[in-house]
Parts: C-alpha cells; structure tokens; sequence
C-alpha cells in the first residue's frame, strides 16, 4: 500500500467535486452547500473526502506501474465495535449502503 500526503490547505471542502468550482465563502459551520457554477449539491465531509481521493490520485505519477489506489470501506462496510461483557466484539454493518449521489461519485 502507497501512503500520498496532499497538502494540508488543499481546498477540499470548498472544491465541487463534479466540476472543480473552488467556493472560496464556504464558512466551517456551513454543512452543505451548492455549487453556483454546476448546482450540484454537496455534503461538506463527503464531497472533501471525494475530493482528498482525488488529489492523491493527481498527485501519484503518471507512469504508475504496480501502484493503484486503496479500497476504501464504504460506511456500512466498516465495523461496529460492540460491548459485550467487558470483551469487545466486531459486528459488520448492514444497511442499504452509501447514498446514490455517493455511488455516482465513486
């Protein structure tokens, strides 16, 4: 597994994911937001985690060769830390998975 650090002020929260737009009066306690110039609607979290995957991807080389990103675990695929008599106990998620504007994205 390859480790990319992007730079820590890479505006990921304030990018559209689907068409670059860089919304540079995004405040912190703004959750969501849309984007004046595609109107795609964006979570702040998801659509900067989106967009993190992506600059790392950018920031990888062209030639990649044996280098390919990592899957990450969708919200429901990760565990569930469950208490059960003082041991601790990993349940896997069920549900019906990520939104469909999240499955659009990926």
């Amino acid at each position: 597994m390859n480790f990319v650090k992007i730079d820590r002020f890479a505006p990921s929260s304030k990018t559209c994911g689907k068409c670059g737009y860089i919304y540079k009066g995004l405040k912190l306690s703004e959750r969501s937001w849309t984007c004046p110039k595609c109107g795609t609607h964006h979570e702040r979290d998801f659509n900067a985690a989106c967009n993190i995957k992506e600059f790392g991807l950018k920031a990888l080389p062209a030639e990649r060769g044996k280098v390919k990103p990592a899957d990450c675990p969708t919200v429901d695929d990760r565990p569930c830390v469950l208490k059960s008599r003082g041991r601790k106990k990993q349940e896997k998620r069920g549900g019906t998975g990520i939104s469909e504007a999240a499955k659009s994205l990926a």
